[in-house]
């Protein structure tokens, strides 16, 4: 029993020395509007992974509210993108078919120092028109 109580102290251990700054990561969202499609095509970017090389889940969330956040599953989507991973972006693609709704976008990553979150984009669909894009977001 004391060897696994060791080996589990040793293997933590090791788990939080494989970052060098320990920090959440930081990433920067970029949403854009498939108008053929009518999909909200997201794409991130990690920009400051901290010195950590493996991150445990990426993914986006959405909600109706600003800053949603990825454990408030009640009322906010949550889509995880990719799991125990290296990679540095990843792409994710939804469907904004409430009319008359803003729909607030962010993505998430989590290391073993916590969870970092992108940048809030913001997307509003009209009554009968379709989406308009904001906040600086471009339209495909």
């Amino acid at each position: 029993m004391k060897k696994l109580v060791l080996l589990l102290a040793i293997f933590g251990l090791l788990l939080t020395q494989s970052c060098e700054d320990p920090q959440a990561p930081e990433s920067k969202l970029t949403v854009a509007y498939d108008t053929n499609a009518n999909l909200v095509k997201c794409q991130v970017s990690i920009t400051d992974d901290h010195g950590c090389k493996y991150f445990s889940q990426q993914g986006i969330v959405y909600a109706f509210y600003n800053n949603p956040v990825y454990t408030d599953e009640t009322f906010a989507s949550v889509h995880e993108v990719n799991k125990a991973t290296q990679e540095r972006t990843f792409q994710f693609a939804f469907e904004a078919n409430k009319s008359d709704t803003t729909y607030y976008i962010r993505a998430y990553v989590k290391s073993n120092y916590g969870t970092g979150y992108s940048n809030t984009a913001k997307i509003v669909t009209m009554p009968d028109t379709g989406i308009v894009v904001l906040d600086s977001l471009k339209k495909w």
